[in-house]
């Protein structure tokens, strides 16, 4: 009968001690959901704003490859950044930053981009290569990109050139 009783008096001593580490409804210390600008998980991050066009990988699908080492030789973070923040007026790719009306915080691009590129890059891949800027350095002489508009592209949009259903321009 003692050794019941010393059995019983342990286990409810035991379950006291050891099974209410945390009142009831408290939340855990890591249990806790981390608000959207919070997060600077390289992987969350990507799944939730690149995934969808540059590939699960990186490796391209609607959008270029990210994870392409040439690419990334030739464009630099500042770029890159450029592009995340800001998008690329007349594609797809929307603005991400705040700033931009988008939903990251600079902080969460500095994540892209320095993952992007430390996953990614391979230094040296273009060898002796000496690639051009990514990003162009001045707007441009107006006169002549008109002159090439004229001289290539003019005569691809004259109205009444034959279209097919789905209106791309006829050959010929």
């Amino acid at each position: 009968m003692n050794l019941l009783r010393y059995l019983v008096a342990s286990s409810v001593l035991g379950a006291m001690l050891f099974g209410c580490a945390s009142p009831h409804g408290q939340p855990r210390k890591d249990s806790e959901i981390l608000a959207p600008n919070e997060i600077l998980g390289f992987d969350t991050l990507y799944a939730e704003n690149c995934a969808g066009c540059h590939g699960a990988e990186g490796r391209g699908a609607a959008a270029i490859a990210l994870a392409d080492p040439v690419y990334l030789a030739v464009a630099d973070d500042v770029a890159i950044r450029k592009v995340i923040a800001s998008g690329v007026r007349g594609t797809a790719m929307p603005a991400f930053a705040q700033s931009s009306g988008g939903m990251l915080t600079d902080k969460q691009i500095n994540v892209i981009v320095g993952e992007i590129r430390s996953r990614w890059s391979r230094p040296g891949i273009l060898g002796a290569a000496n690639p051009p800027s990514y990003a162009a350095k001045s707007a441009g002489i107006i006169s002549r990109g008109e002159l090439a508009y004229k001289t290539y592209c003019e005569f691809l949009s004259w109205p009444g050139r034959p279209r097919s259903r789905e209106g791309k321009l006829r050959h010929g």
